[in-house]
């Protein structure tokens, strides 16, 4: 892995890397494959006025399988942060992301007892993205100083990874066994994750006794 960093006069700094990883598996469990990762990113950061600064940055990654098996995903993410008071903080960002199937999840064939695991050698890769707004509040009353956070998100994912619980029959005109019931690695598709998180973090003295 290598990054390099930029400072310029203007408040922006600029950074830049690659990665490359090389993997060989010999596993009983999913036989023998080997995996190549080249990933490039980039990234801007800038203080735009005195209370407001802002970041945006590209990435790709490409994946490949056994030197047949490719993919590649470029992705985006970009924040903001305002120091709106004293001790107030406003903050936002948007990103990108994916994963790529291990070895493991697509080739994996073994029995444990009664229990099944099927391999599924077209595994796609997910894909998603992911937004959050927020606010950080600090506080001090006496000995007692902190900050109160709340945060609110939102993320999605397409072809989302799982493994599931069925029955999974060789063909259509198997007769159904307890040797074909068992987990499988899946794209179960599409999935929504949103909420509200909030944190309140202090610390302060009674008598002698610092607490947190």
């Amino acid at each position: 892995e290598y990054q390099y960093l930029r400072k310029f006069r203007n408040d922006m700094h600029w950074t830049i890397g690659t990665a490359a990883s090389y993997t060989n598996g010999d596993s009983e469990l999913y036989g023998d494959h080997t995996g190549t990762t080249l990933a490039f990113f980039t990234q801007f950061d800038r203080r735009l006025f005195e209370r407001l600064s802002a970041s945006r940055g590209r990435g790709g990654e490409q994946y490949t399988l056994d030197d047949t098996d490719k993919e590649s995903e470029p992705v985006l993410r970009a924040g903001i942060n305002y120091h709106a008071g004293k001790a107030s903080y406003f903050r936002a960002s948007f990103g990108q992301g994916y994963r790529y199937p291990s070895m493991a999840e697509k080739y994996t064939a073994t029995s444990l007892g009664s229990l099944n695991i099927f391999p599924n050698p077209e595994l796609t890769p997910e894909t998603g993205w992911s937004a959050e707004a927020g606010i950080r509040q600090g506080y001090r009353f006496g000995n007692w100083s902190g900050y109160i956070d709340i945060a609110g998100f939102w993320t999605e994912y397409q072809d989302m990874m799982e493994f599931i619980f069925d029955l999974y029959l060789p063909d259509s005109n198997t007769i159904p066994t307890l040797d074909d019931l068992g987990f499988k690695s899946l794209n179960i598709g599409a999935a929504k994750i949103t909420g509200i998180d909030i944190t309140v973090n202090g610390q302060g003295q009674a008598g002698p006794v610092i607490l947190n």
